[in-house]
């Protein structure tokens, strides 16, 4: 059963298994793929929810921030319901929408936006303290908007030339009270020694180099300032334990 509760603390449920193999102690391993049994719902007729975190089977909180009037998206995680596969000079696509669909043609995902206004954290692990959490794999996708830049350009906006680029780093802490962090990097989109690499098809990426964690902190950067600070995430693989 896969749910989205839109409420102080929404809770999304995307269970796969789960175990309590002791009095105190419940294990859980699912893979979280943002296709909610009340995400149309949700997302309503803009295709998009973003008022308040996604959180995956009780555990693992994708988390976002709002303005006050939670009508404007400043960053962090969107759950998103578009699909746009229109590749042409001046296609103008929705900003949170993924290049084509979501994994496998599900209807929702989650997009990420990275700004100057950010949540604490873009994921933690809501039983710090209390057990671990591991992220195994995700796969992402560029934006439309980001696939149409680097390949065609947008009016006012040229596509990529050599040296520009577009790059994700994820920062992990396993414990929130220390500062020792994990770290990995990937690019979505690059143009070097003559040639450009785009992802415009969902790519997997291995998060085990992460370990444990407990807060998440995801950076978008270019060189560029023309080009959306966003991404599309899918599928996530969470195994956790909680002793209480």
């Amino acid at each position: 059963m896969k749910k989205l509760f839109i409420a102080l603390m929404a809770v999304a449920v995307a269970a796969v298994s789960c175990s309590k193999s002791a009095p105190n102690e419940i294990t859980t391993n699912h893979t979280c793929t943002f296709d909610f049994s009340n995400a149309a719902s949700a997302c309503g007729t803009d295709g998009y929810y973003f008022k308040q975190a996604i959180v995956s089977n009780d555990v693992f909180a994708f988390c976002n921030k709002t303005d006050d009037t939670q009508t404007q998206f400043l960053g962090g995680f969107a759950l998103v319901g578009l699909a746009d596969d229109v590749l042409e000079e001046d296609h103008v696509a929705n900003p949170l929408c993924v290049y084509g669909t979501g994994y496998k043609n599900s209807r929702f995902y989650a997009t990420f936006k990275y700004s100057s206004q950010m949540p604490e954290y873009d994921g933690y692990f809501r039983y710090a303290g209390l057990g671990y959490l591991k992220l195994g794999e995700c796969y992402v996708n560029n934006t439309n908007q980001v696939v149409t830049i680097a390949k065609l350009g947008l009016p006012g906006i040229p596509p990529f030339a050599e040296g520009d680029y577009l790059k994700v780093k994820m920062v992990a802490k396993a414990n929130l009270s220390t500062t020792d962090t994990k770290s990995i990097e990937f690019t979505l989109a690059e143009f070097k020694d003559g040639n450009l690499n785009v992802i415009d098809e969902w790519t997997r990426v291995d998060l085990e180099p992460l370990e444990t964690v407990e807060g998440l902190k995801i950076l978008v950067q270019s060189n560029r300032n023309d080009v959306p600070l966003m991404f599309c995430m899918e599928n996530v693989t969470i195994a956790s334990k909680v002793s209480y």
